[in-house]
């Protein structure tokens, strides 16, 4: 998809089926530009099945759900991971039956309450994270996302990159989800030193 987006066609413009790997970790106007592009009849979208999904709430397109072994041979599962430390993939476990990490540090999540003064500034190359776009204002306003490699984004936004710290602030506990160990690791960009969710008093 990102040769088709930055280099253009050498051939004929149209194709059948435009598959697009780690379609999850893209951005959604990205993947609709290059099915344009190509006016591809089909879009295959390769994807973790464990990571948040594009859902299209405005009915745009038919789209269906399957397992890659469907429309693929799956001949190794991959279970080491290189980016985030041990604990992440400890609480990984739950859904990556098997999962390790190469990453040597051991404890990288921690759970705190905040008030806006407590929180961090000015530590380089860290990521803060909420659930919805409408949250991303309030941090943004009090003073995050200024500075070198520091950045406010939605947990979407983030799947695919990757920081020293992540700090995921959740400003209202409605839902019970967002409280598991897995949810928790896994749905914030992978990091190399520290994760900590943040919940309002």
């Amino acid at each position: 998809m990102v040769l088709v987006l930055v280099i253009g066609f050498q051939g004929p413009k149209s194709c059948n089926r435009l598959i697009v790997d780690e379609a999850l970790t893209s951005h959604f106007r990205a993947i609709v530009m290059a099915t344009r592009l190509t006016d591809a009849k089909e879009v295959l979208l390769i994807g973790d099945v464990n990571q948040l999904p594009f859902i299209d709430r405005l009915n745009l397109f038919e789209m269906q759900y399957i397992r890659s072994n469907l429309v693929a041979t799956v001949t190794k599962e991959l279970l080491c991971t290189y980016r985030n430390p041990m604990d992440v993939a400890h609480a990984f476990n739950e859904v990556y039956s098997g999962i390790y990490s190469s990453v040597t540090r051991v404890q990288s999540l921690r759970m705190e309450r905040f008030s806006e003064a407590n929180i961090p500034k000015n530590l380089p190359n860290i990521f803060y994270l909420t659930y919805a776009q409408v949250k991303k204002e309030s941090p943004i306003i009090q003073g995050f996302g200024k500075g070198e490699e520091i950045r406010v984004l939605t947990i979407h936004e983030a799947q695919g990159l990757t920081s020293e710290r992540t700090v995921i602030v959740r400003i209202a506990a409605k839902r019970k989800m967002h409280d598991s160990v897995t949810r928790r690791g896994g749905n914030n960009a992978p990091h190399r030193q520290l994760c900590v969710p943040h919940k309002r008093r």
